[in-house]
């Protein structure tokens, strides 16, 4: 398949070549290659295994055999690992020719040794019909790794042509020696578009490794510089075309402007179920709807209100409910979004059809309330008695709107409703992928822990978020969200469900860790525990208790350490010479022959620190510490010195190697 961006790229530099040759390292389907039949003059698509050099070397032998570099003034070798042109290669072209040199790229490197980088190289004809070229060339073959690649053939090439004599220069300035940009800029997208570099590094906007520039402050800088491009990016290539052909855009709403949370749209019911504790209603819930279609087999589709009519009677109050779920977790979809606001700058007719039994009234509201203005008119099924499922819905539509089926696009998700039953009408169609499909196809963790927790709500909600926010943004914002937040969300959820099971009711987390712990804690369980947050660093441990042997068992330098925040910690308050300790065994001596004075202080301090939980006003006999992983159980042993008619209880969790 060859990829939207790698065709707009082809555009790019057709505007400022002759004729290019494209080569490709895997066989590609005619069908395929007819999408690039009038950018091209030559394809030759089968597998070489000698990466990028190996396709430059069959281009370049297949122009020279058919004498296309005998009247050239410049030779382009570039391949698709870069987005782009951000902006025109021309400015670009027209800044080198102004350069005395007699081969240039983008940007240079000095990782490995000094050498241009070669996912863009241009070639004058002394160069490029010279014997140490056509030599190297000639002489690319098989490597096994990557990086075998790079040193021998992109350094290499650098280097072969700096030896004998040739002149080399980058389009972007090299930033010197001592400057950490200098020696891979492509690291610095941002950088490179402020400095109009047309191309940027696919790598740059899909690993963060290579991106010191942050993912989604880079994309956000290349919507602003070329938003034809951004679309491209976000896999709606040909989608300002089609909107632009069409008078009317029509758009399903769930799963296409709207989004649930959730794996399965009716792991709603389940979240209802868990919210208003009533058991039972997830399956009374999917049983009535079942109910009210054999009931009314004679419309296509029915309401919410004929759906509560077949409910158990002890449900029945819990319809208004549903909908104001529905309200509160619908979320826009904001690659879809895109095209919409799109169509609306283009002055178009913008309607809204759903296979739906929510009323339309309702279904207004929240697409206003979730930033879809400008809906003219909005098509339910339930409204309707008519589905797009049969098709029905659509013939409708167009006769409703006094149009032809060809004015209409309509998008949406359903491989069948939206495409297959739209198409026969003649109506132009595009289907966007389901967002939680895409998340379980892409991201193998995440199908394997759907498929071990099929029926849990926390998973699907979990899943579900991942899967309405499964884009770029910082390293440290992707982290949060995709593990952090997950583990934390789970470690709280045991939590809850452990103090429940040990009747415990006061709930203490330990600074910091249990900072964020706390607050997520009291969001979930609504109140139904007493929390505070306190402090017990690990050296306290250590002055109230004198817990030094446990750090020696650690081994030296960790039994060092805590007799020396000992003796440093109370050095002002004993009327002793301290001397410099310099192994644990000294320290252990020197702290046992003063065990008494050591031990009056250390009692000062318990009492001390007792009266400081005073403030948290404890009143049940068991209390719970939260913390997070712990070796020595510090935090713990701390507060059960200064609450010895307590009984403190540890809660701790860890990460399986595995």
């Amino acid at each position: 398949m060859i990829a939207d961006y790698v065709i707009y790229y082809l555009q790019g530099l057709k505007k400022v070549v002759d004729g290019i040759i494209f080569v490709t390292d895997n066989p590609i389907l005619p069908l395929e290659l007819e999408k690039i039949k009038d950018l091209v003059i030559y394809a030759q698509c089968e597998r070489h295994e000698e990466y990028d050099f190996g396709s430059y070397k069959r281009g370049y032998l297949w122009a020279q055999k058919k004498g296309l570099l005998d009247d050239a003034d410049e030779l382009v070798l570039c391949n698709d690992s870069c987005y782009g042109p951000v902006y025109p290669f021309e400015h670009m072209f027209e800044e080198m020719r102004k350069r005395k040199c007699d081969f240039w790229g983008v940007c240079k490197n000095i990782e490995i040794s000094p050498h241009i980088q070669s996912y863009f190289l241009v070639f004058k004809p002394q160069v490029f019909r010279s014997k140490v070229f056509t030599n190297f060339i000639r002489n690319i073959r098989r490597q096994n790794t990557v990086q075998e690649v790079i040193i021998k053939y992109e350094v290499g090439l650098s280097s072969v042509l700096f030896q004998q004599g040739f002149v080399g220069d980058t389009y972007l300035e090299y930033d010197g020696e001592n400057s950490i940009l200098s020696h891979n800029q492509t690291v610095f997208p941002i950088k490179m578009m402020k400095n109009k570099s047309p191309l940027v590094k696919v790598k740059a906007l899909n690993d963060y490794e290579c991106n010191y520039d942050g993912i989604d402050d880079t994309i956000h800088y290349l919507k602003k510089e070329n938003f034809d491009l951004y679309l491209i990016l976000q896999g709606l290539g040909n989608i300002k075309d089609l909107v632009g052909r069409h008078k009317i855009i029509s758009f399903d709403i769930f799963d296409t402007l709207l989004l649930r949370p959730y794996v399965k749209p009716t792991d709603l019911f389940l979240h209802l179920e868990e919210i208003k504790h009533s058991v039972g209603f997830a399956k009374a819930r999917v049983s009535a709807e079942q109910e009210a279609r054999k009931k009314h087999s004679d419309v296509e589709d029915i309401t919410i209100d004929e759906i509560y009519e077949c409910i158990d009677v002890k449900y029945k109050n819990l319809m208004q409910d549903e909908m104001d779920l529905e309200y509160q977790v619908l979320y826009p979809n904001f690659v879809i979004k895109k095209i919409f606001d799109y169509a609306k700058s283009q002055g178009k007719k913008i309607i809204a059809i759903s296979d739906m039994y929510l009323p339309e009234q309702f279904l207004s509201s929240v697409l206003k309330a979730k930033g879809f203005e400008g809906i003219e008119k909005i098509y339910i099924s339930s409204t309707y008695r008519k589905t797009k499922c049969t098709g029905r819905l659509f013939e409708f539509v167009i006769k409703d709107l006094n149009t032809s089926a060809a004015d209409i696009l309509h998008i949406g998700d359903n491989e069948i409703s939206d495409k297959v039953n739209a198409e026969l009408l003649g109506i132009d169609t595009y289907l966007c992928p389901k967002v939680i499909e895409t998340l379980l196809v892409e991201n193998k963790r995440a199908a394997l822990f759907y498929e071990n927790n099929p029926e849990n709500l926390e998973v699907s909600i979990i899943l579900g978020m991942l899967a309405l926010n499964n884009m770029h943004k910082s390293y440290w914002y992707d982290f949060g969200y995709k593990y952090a937040g997950p583990i934390i969300l789970g470690y709280m959820k045991w939590l809850e469900t452990q103090l429940l099971i040990d009747k415990i009711t006061e709930v203490m987390f330990v600074a910091r860790d249990g900072y964020t712990l706390q607050k997520v804690f009291d969001i979930i369980t609504m109140s139904k525990f007493s929390t505070h947050y306190f402090y017990a660093p690990r050296s306290l441990n250590l002055f109230c208790n004198l817990n030094y042997k446990n750090n020696c068992a650690l081994g030296e330098f960790q039994g060092l350490q805590g007799i020396k925040t000992i003796l440093h910690y109370y050095k002002d308050k004993i009327q002793l010479d301290v001397p410099e300790i310099s192994n644990t065994t000294d320290g252990i001596n020197f702290i046992e022959n003063n065990k008494e004075l050591f031990e009056r202080l250390a009692k000062k301090e318990r009492v001390s620190y007792a009266k400081y939980f005073e403030q948290f006003n404890l009143r049940e006999k068991k209390v719970a510490m939260v913390d997070t992983c712990s070796t020595l159980l510090s935090a713990q042993k701390s507060m059960i010195a200064a609450l010895p008619d307590k009984y403190v209880k540890g809660y701790y969790w860890y990460t399986d190697s595995c």
